[in-house]
């Protein structure tokens, strides 16, 4: 076991680090990481799909009545739109759902209100994950009695950030835009958030930040500063790329 002096704890008490205990958090984490990230590009990919069907629906009714123009997108809109047939099977919620093509045309469209409840969902599932379970395990891999000891800015910018969304209507409220000036610098305090793709993704390159340290933190000081590998620097260029090809 090796010692460690804590540079998060104002007392001077030598901690026993327990780099087991890092590797199996480190694995924990990202496969809770892993089920988040393929929830919301499933979703996404969802919202996509549902765009392509409204318009070819769209395009279809209208070949075949021979409608066109502003007045036949009109009546489109005020259509009824069933998951159901879309899906081509049963769906037990269906049946209690009614809406027209219009709403779900608003809700499904890129950084529409589901890319805004989608991406609160995963801050307030993030935030609860820590303060639950992960804060308390890697207080106690550290080496720490109080799991209030350990700090972390990533993480007290997630919980602030919850605490915008559930108690403030999801504007940046004092404690959040101290946090923030910190971490982003991009708030004002009473700024309404936008929770959109580009902020879901910043939260999960955060998230996986932390998941890097939890890695780095498992393996044996002598092989703690490690350099960025080629791996992380191509996906970094493939990002750009990506964003090239779907002219974003």
């Amino acid at each position: 076991m090796h010692s460690i002096k804590s540079h998060q704890s104002n007392n001077k008490k030598t901690l026993e680090k327990k780099y087991d205990r890092f590797i199996k958090l480190y694995l924990e984490f990202n496969d809770y990481l892993r089920e988040h990230h393929g929830f919301y590009l499933d979703s996404r990919l969802g919202y996509c799909l549902i765009q392509e069907v409204l318009k070819k629906n769209e395009k279809e009714l209208m070949q075949h009545i021979g409608g066109k123009g502003h007045w036949f997108k009109k009546i489109y809109d005020t259509m009824d739109f069933k998951h159901e047939e879309v899906a081509k099977s049963y769906i037990p919620a269906a049946e209690n759902h009614r809406q027209k093509n219009e709403e779900v045309k608003k809700r499904t469209v890129r950084n529409g209100q589901n890319q805004e409840i989608m991406t609160k969902t995963l801050v307030v599932n993030l935030a609860a994950y820590w303060e639950v379970h992960l804060r308390k395990e890697v207080s106690v891999a550290y080496g720490y009695d109080d799991p209030s000891d350990y700090k972390n800015d990533i993480w007290g910018y997630i919980v602030a950030l919850r605490n915008s969304i559930l108690h403030n209507q999801g504007r940046v409220d004092k404690k959040l835009f101290l946090r923030a000036k910190k971490v982003r610098k991009v708030f004002k305090l009473k700024e309404q958030i936008k929770f959109n793709e580009e902020f879901a993704y910043d939260i999960f390159q955060k998230a996986d930040g932390f998941l890097w340290k939890l890695h780095k933190e498992s393996l044996p000081k002598s092989w703690a500063k490690l350099r960025i590998s080629k791996s992380i620097i191509d996906e970094s260029r493939s990002e750009r790329a990506r964003k090239k090809k779907y002219k974003v």
